[in-house]
């Protein structure tokens, strides 16, 4: 009797070890699917019922509270499926080109097409209009600061290359339809001035370029730091930090083969912009008091200061928004030139990262939440989002909208829930009221607030919106989902053909487009 006792604790022994090891490997699955079960310890408990109740509740089952192989195969499959439409999946490229032929951008840039508003004007004259548009306005103090219009580009180089930039905000009384100078805001305007040149000839001028990120990779003292201060949690130097990087790793991993530097010169910009995207960590940098909260997108919370007020945690928006999108593309298209797969591991984790603050309705939190502005923001994702898509079709022939992240949303699917929300065919999920980064926005009606819309541009948004909506046909004709739209998208047939199939789908803030890389790489 006592034998048969202890054989029976052995072997109860034996199969709790057993059921623990696969408890831990359905949690871990549990996890990488986006049902948050918490730590992989094998313990099954509370967290891991509710995780399964959830995950079987997304297949229309319900979970039988009994944990056995079912379960375990269940998950096993889904998880072996999901990595064919995870760009986590895809491996470092090598000697990935970015851009095979220049000719054709240099023909789109000076093609004429028809607008709805402006009538007829070449892409290069719709870009330049977007980046004054989009922080390069009112262009007069920064040409009286620099001496002139002929001397603007020599100034701007200097000052972009010596990354000078105001770290105080408020200097000045400076806001987009007032005077006054912000020191920062003319810093912005220089970025964009750059870029206005950039893109005016299908012969574009290299040298600015090529000069600002040779002062940055030879410089004694690296000039592409930040600092906070006086405990303000958002900066401008901060703010431009992740952007730029990401603009200037961008314009050189697209154009290197074309450019006129010395090999040597090449290798040490090329090992300056690695080692700085290495180094720099996206989710735990100075301003990030608490991670963007990329499981839970939907309980992203803020303060101006990015810090802890009593017990909520905010997080940065900054951190969790469009320098981090922008810096994404910039790391990314660098990565892919790179031959380093670590560097590649962690740029495409960098990207997967913020799209995992899309939420299971796919809305990007980061600018819904930002009330009265939250449409503003929004309009800026298809144009980001179809860079992503362009630099992962030359390296990896990888459709995009394809990619699923945590939260079980694609891509397509989150494009066309953000199209639709420009001209306010949704609700966007009711984040506008969280009015997050934007205490502008508590100087208007509630109802400004509710809708998304900032009333004092409202009418240009309408217009721009019915116009980006037009263009969105001839875009998802190009990228395969055309008919998901028209069905949501009831007067998209109108006129179509009038208007260009692409002009609104270019984001100004970046030196290359999305269709730049489609006509670089298909023409």
């Amino acid at each position: 009797m006592k034998k048969l006792y202890w054989y029976v604790i052995i072997s109860l022994t034996f199969a709790v070890q057993h059921v623990s090891a696969d408890t831990a490997e359905i949690q871990r699955m549990l996890n990488l699917l986006g049902f948050e079960a918490g730590t992989a310890d094998g313990i099954y408990g509370k967290k891991t019922e509710n995780a399964l109740i959830r995950y079987y509740t997304s297949k229309n089952r319900t979970y039988d509270e009994n944990l056995d192989e079912n379960e375990f195969n269940d998950l096993k499959s889904d998880s072996d499926a999901r990595p064919k439409t995870s760009i986590l999946s895809l491996k470092a490229p090598t000697n990935a080109i970015l851009i095979t032929n220049w000719k054709p951008i240099g023909l789109l840039r000076n093609n004429k097409v028809k607008r709805n508003e402006y009538g007829e004007e070449t892409y290069s004259a719709q870009m330049r209009r977007d980046i004054r548009s989009g922080g390069g306005n009112y262009f007069d103090p920064l040409w009286e600061t620099a001496g002139g219009k002929a001397k603007t580009t020599e100034h701007c180089t200097n000052r972009i290359a010596k990354f000078d930039i105001e770290n105080i905000p408020g200097k000045g009384k400076f806001t987009p339809y007032g005077d006054g100078i912000d020191p920062s805001v003319l810093y912005r305007r220089c970025v964009a001035w750059l870029k206005y040149n950039w893109i005016i000839s299908g012969k574009p001028n290299y040298d600015p370029y090529e000069k600002i990120l040779l002062s940055w990779a030879t410089a004694k003292k690296d000039p592409l730091w930040y600092t906070l201060n006086h405990g303000q949690g958002v900066t401008a130097r901060s703010f431009q930090y992740a952007t730029d990087l990401g603009d200037m790793s961008l314009w050189y991993a697209t154009t290197k083969p074309f450019l006129s530097l010395k090999n040597e010169e090449k290798q040490a910009i090329e090992t300056y912009l690695k080692k700085k995207w290495l180094k720099f960590d996206f989710m735990t940098n100075a301003e990030a008091k608490q991670k963007c909260p990329v499981k839970k997108p939907h309980t992203l919370m803020f303060d101006k200061f990015g810090e802890k007020t009593g017990r909520r945690v905010f997080h940065n928006m900054n951190n969790c928004g469009d320098p981090r999108i922008n810096g994404a593309n910039g790391q990314l298209s660098l990565a892919a030139i790179s031959n380093d797969k670590k560097f590649w591991k962690k740029a495409i984790s960098d990207v997967a990262f913020h799209l995992n603050m899309i939420d299971q309705n796919g809305f990007f939190v980061p600018h819904a939440s930002r009330g009265c502005m939250a449409r503003g923001y929004m309009n800026t994702l298809p144009e980001q989002w179809s860079l992503t898509y362009e630099i992962l079709r030359a390296t990896h022939n990888f459709n995009f909208w394809e990619h699923t992240n945590s939260h079980g949303t694609k891509m397509k699917d989150a494009l066309v829930k953000n199209i639709l929300s420009v001209d306010g065919q949704n609700d966007l999920g009711g984040y506008p009221l969280k009015v997050l980064g934007s205490d502008w926005c508590l100087q208007h009606s509630p109802k400004y607030i509710k809708a998304g819309w900032n009333p004092k541009e409202e009418p240009d948004m309408l217009k721009g919106a019915e116009r980006k909506l037009r263009h969105a046909k001839g875009f998802f004709d190009t990228y395969g989902n055309a008919k998901a739209l028209e069905k949501k998208v009831k007067f998209m047939n109108r006129s179509t053909a009038k208007y260009s199939k692409h002009a609104s789908f270019d984001a100004g803030w970046m030196p290359i487009s999305a269709l730049e890389l489609n006509y670089g790489n298909t023409r």
